[in-house]
């Protein structure tokens, strides 16, 4: 998403590749986690299944957190453009 071009650069090809670049994003994404969750229940013992699928989900939530504060964090360094 980083390389894409601006508005001014492509005009209305510009969020169309964007919006395409996030679906299949979240397409990765979302097979992934389904993925990871499956195995981890499956290879378990019957006895930890619970608590070793809730991980799967407890670190994509905090990979979200930390996405977020990276974002923060230099946007507060910076401060407000004048």
């Amino acid at each position: 998403m980083g390389i894409l071009p601006t508005w001014h650069q492509a005009g209305i090809t510009a969020p169309i590749l964007l919006v395409i670049t996030r679906l299949v994003q979240g397409f990765a994404a979302g097979s992934e986690s389904s993925g990871v969750i499956t195995y981890l229940a499956e290879s378990a013992a019957p006895n930890r299944r619970a608590t070793l699928t809730c991980w799967s989900e407890k670190f994509s939530f905090m990979a979200f957190v930390c996405g977020s504060g990276l974002v923060l964090l230099p946007t507060h360094a910076l401060g407000k453009p004048q």
